[in-house]
This record gives C-alpha cells, structure tokens and sequence, in this order.
C-alpha cells in the first residue's frame, strides 16, 4: 500500500515538472521503483525466497535514489557541477544515475556471484580442477 501511495507521488511529480527532462528521468525511477517491488512481492508470493531478497536490494536502491539525489546535490557541489552545463541539466543527470549506477553495480555483483558459484559447482562435479 505505501508503494502504491508513494509512486503515485512520483508519478504526479514527474508529471508536473519542469525542465521535462527531470520529469522523464523522475517517471523512469518510479517505474523502475513499481517493476523491482513488484517482482519482490510475485517472488514471495511463489515461494522464491532468494529471488525475493534480490528484488527487495534492487527496490530499497532504487528506493534509496530520492534520498541520493538530495544528498548529492546539496553535498557534492564540485561533482555535481561536472554532469552538465545548466543547473538544471546537472540535476537530471543526477537524478539518472542515482537509481541506475546502484543497480548496475548490484546486478553486476548478483552476476559475478553466480558465476563464481556455478564454476565452483563445475570444478566440484568434475573433480579434476580444470
């Protein structure tokens, strides 16, 4: 219910924003904010316990970008002036990477793992070490 309540929020201020650019990048956290929690809730629906917990990190990251974005701005002025020309500009680039660097990084990390897991299996089932 608060999800619900929250991207509703989000949508309506992507909506109403200004420059439209803030507005899409906005509209594209949220949707990606409702298809990460989502997907968490339809895995513990099914019993996927694992896959639930995955998509709860990518959904408190993506979660977590509103706090980032206000954080950065108002902490990291040096950075922040290096991400475009126009004040504007800078804040939209923000705004995209606050969301989509994280879950690069996490789906980068969830990946290296399982390959590492199943090269272990494979070493394991072979019993060969190559």
């Amino acid at each position: 219910m608060g999800m619900a309540v929250g991207a509703i929020g989000g949508y309506s201020l992507a909506i109403y924003s200004k420059p439209e650019g803030y507005g899409l990048a906005i509209m594209v956290m949220c949707t990606a904010w409702v298809f990460t929690t989502a997907l968490a809730y339809s895995a513990i629906l099914c019993g996927l316990v694992s896959h639930h917990k995955e998509w709860m990190v990518g959904s408190y990251l993506v979660t977590f970008a509103f706090v980032t974005i206000r954080f950065t701005i108002e902490n990291w002025p040096g950075i922040t002036a290096r991400l475009g020309g126009s004040p504007p500009e800078r804040v939209i680039n923000v705004v995209w990477i606050s969301w989509s660097l994280p879950l690069a990084v996490y789906e980068l990390i969830l990946q290296t793992r399982r390959i590492f897991v199943a090269r272990q299996a494979n070493f394991l089932r072979r019993g060969d070490g190559k």
